[in-house]
């Protein structure tokens, strides 16, 4: 049995079976069906019988009728146009509901447009506009800066996450930071905070991208060989992965290294499926129903189980390691176990697991879908890529330190973010009445969504031209990078619960499509994915439907690889001196074939089929840094094992005779070896 809705109206008719049962089953009681079915057995099969026996003969009859018909009465006049559990407010403009279910059916079919349909909303109704859904009250649109200042600053305490989010997602996200209140969301707050410092960035941040974004310009390099068509965003969604799992665990998930095989970890698998169960739940009243009868709260547990299994299974071998008084790693899940509160009580391991996941969660999605964003909109916009390609050759690669400089990059950065906000959509609840900006009455309880999506397309925010992709606007007239009020642009959140990690996204977003685009020119693959169907999925946050899907052609003569790697070869076999006119053609090819003009010089790959010693790079290292051309930084990869090596950041000329160096310092920890020139003269 099926129920089809055409114009709003149920219709039931019978159907063959699907392949997918729980799939259909599940859709078929998102959409209420249990309700509508209930009242149609009542209205076709027992209401009749009553209503044409004789009343004389059955005075049951009319009680009935008239019982119905009160109630009836009694719900119109009660709830005319909203839910149960509302009141009216003719005060607030909105789409029109229906008695009793309010905008219950707009709501459960608006899934895959939902962040159109607030925009329409909005520009039809304007601020203060309203919905009423059964069951969850009222939620009251709010998308202008005064009106966001006002809830996430001037009176934050009063706008809360509340039981609604708390309820819907607490399965997952337990009392992590995204779901918590009060006193608990505070704690982790203060204690995150000293992982996202100057200090961290220079060091073990830095460090982790820098290593994950060598082994992804390695696999785009087989990519631009093959001219074989891939999805970037999986490997986006891989990499930070890393990333996040290293900085915050110390653990390596090796999802980027395995990116032929088509298995995520289970965690990866959990983190994906918790976002879009979340986001069904806020749309759906009668969830706890639906994923009981359509059996998905096995698999929502299963998702638990595979979550717990890590979370617990890495905090008790961080214990072990703390008993066994092992060096302690600087970690977030180290800052967390150290924290005590004011009774000197350490966190529970249920703490710590929700504090890790919730971390983790944020960490691998914003990043890996604004970079997904970014090169669509890049990529859709083709006159972006020379000043983009300028910028990269006339700059060193990006550090910490130095990403300001990259204005236009930042730029672009920031007006993707504008058009696509990886959280696109917020809900808090009011704790007590209030008025905001504009007069709009907030009762206690009812929710109050913003939008940056939204905002983000508002031309009395952004302007005429709102919807064209434009980084000059990002851009003063002295080339300087504009900043906007978090409150205008709240795609990092605004006030007291603005993003920690929006300088280390920023961060990686600027290295990544640095790199990406020095290495290699992008090009959408239109046999696999046409522009016109890139669109977003369901989700709390802003993912892209299958993917982006492209092809790279590399953008240097990869001439010197093999030279190169001929070189160090003969380095290992003790030939050194016997080469080396050979190095020094190799390194001025170099310098001709992958350098833009502006002679700064980018990464070269160097393999070797052994495992090196400290001598052994020492003596490469001066073999390299003996030449007139320094490579800004190399590495050495042996099996599934990478070296890199940099060095201190500066530009030079090529000035035809040898370089001379005052001071070279080589650094071994955990066989990432660094190399320090402290000064040069020509």
């Amino acid at each position: 049995m099926t129920i089809l809705y055409r114009n709003r109206r149920p219709t039931i008719q019978t159907t063959a079976p699907y392949k997918n049962v729980q799939e259909r089953v599940e859709m078929i009681f998102n959409n209420t069906s249990l309700l509508i079915v209930s009242l149609h057995r009542f209205l076709d099969i027992w209401l009749p019988p009553l209503i044409t026996k004789n009343p004389r003969q059955n005075p049951q009859a009319m009680i009935v009728v008239a019982v119905i018909l009160a109630l009836v009465a009694f719900v119109w006049y009660r709830y005319p146009q909203n839910a149960i559990g509302t009141r009216p407010r003719p005060d607030l403009k909105g789409p029109q509901g229906y008695p009793l279910i309010g905008n219950l059916f707009e709501v459960l079919g608006q899934g895959h447009r939902i962040l159109e349909n607030l925009l329409n909303d909005w520009q039809t109704y304007g601020p203060g506009c309203s919905i009423t859904i059964p069951f969850g009250g009222r939620l009251i649109s709010v998308n202008t800066p005064e009106q966001l200042a006002h809830i996430l600053k001037s009176n934050f305490d009063n706008y809360v996450k509340g039981r609604f989010i708390h309820e819907i997602s607490h399965e997952v996200l337990g009392h992590g930071i995204f779901n918590a209140d009060g006193e608990k969301w505070r704690y982790q707050r203060k204690v995150a905070s000293h992982i996202f410092t100057a200090s961290a960035f220079k060091g073990l941040i830095s460090d982790v991208i820098n290593d994950e974004i060598a082994n992804l310009l390695l696999i785009l390099k087989s990519y631009s060989e093959s001219g074989e068509a891939f999805n970037i965003s999986d490997l986006f969604f891989r990499m930070t992965l890393d990333i996040f799992a290293k900085i915050s665990v110390s653990q390596e998930f090796h999802c980027l290294t395995s990116y032929k095989s088509s298995d995520h970890p289970a965690l990866a698998r959990a983190i994906e499926e918790a976002a879009y169960t979340s986001d069904l739940r806020t749309r759906n009243p009668f969830w706890k129903i639906t994923e009981l009868l359509t059996g998905k709260n096995k698999d929502i547990k299963k998702w638990v189980t595979d979550i717990n299994t890590w979370a617990y299974g890495i905090i008790a071998k961080r214990r072990k390691q703390l008993d066994d008084c092992k060096e302690e790693r600087k970690d977030l899940l180290s800052l967390f176990m150290a924290y005590r509160d004011e009774n000197d009580r350490p966190l529970s391991d249920e703490e710590l697991r929700d504090i890790i996941f919730n971390f983790i969660l944020a960490g691998r999605d914003t990043t890996a879908q604004a970079s997904t964003w970014l090169i669509h909109h890049i990529l859709k916009n083709p006159e972006t890529i020379t000043p983009l390609h300028e910028e990269i050759s006339r700059l060193p690669t990006p550090t910490y330190e130095s990403q300001g400089a990259h204005v236009y990059v930042n730029a672009l950065i920031l007006e993707s973010l504008r058009l696509e906000p990886v959280l696109p959509k917020s809900v808090k609840t009011a704790i007590h009445d209030d008025i905001l900006p504009g007069g709009v009455l907030v009762q206690a309880g009812d929710k109050i969504c913003y939008s940056a999506y939204v905002m983000g397309r508002l031309a009395e925010i952004w302007g005429e031209d709102v919807l064209r992709f434009r980084p000059e606007r990002w851009i003063d007239s002295e080339g300087k990078l504009k900043r906007e009020s978090a409150f205008k642009y709240p795609v990092f959140n605004a006030g007291p619960r603005i993003c920690l990690g929006q300088a280390f996204a920023t961060f990686e977003l600027v290295v990544f499509i640095s790199r990406i685009f020095e290495a290699f020119d992008v090009k959408r693959a239109v046999d696999v994915q046409k522009e016109e169907d890139v669109r977003y999925a369901e989700s709390l946050t802003h993912p892209m439907v299958g993917g982006l899907w492209v092809r790279v052609v590399s953008r240097k003569v990869y001439v010197a690889d093999f030279i190169l790697d001929l070189i160090f070869t003969i380095i290992l076999r003790n030939h050194c001196i016997h080469v080396y006119p050979i190095v020094h053609m190799a390194l001025i090819s170099t310098h001709l074939l992958l350098l833009p003009r502006s002679g700064t010089l980018t990464q070269v790959a160097i393999y070797s089929p052994v495992k090196v010693d400290q001598e052994q790079v020492l003596n490469l290292a001066k073999l390299v840094l003996a030449q007139a051309i320094l490579p800004k930084s190399f590495q050495i990869c042996t099996g599934s094992k990478s070296y890199l090596f940099t060095r201190m950041e500066w530009s030079w000329q090529l000035r035809g005779h040898e370089v001379q160096y005052e001071e070279i310092k080589i650094e071994c920890e955990n066989w990432k070896w660094k190399i320090h020139v402290k000064d040069t003269s020509y």
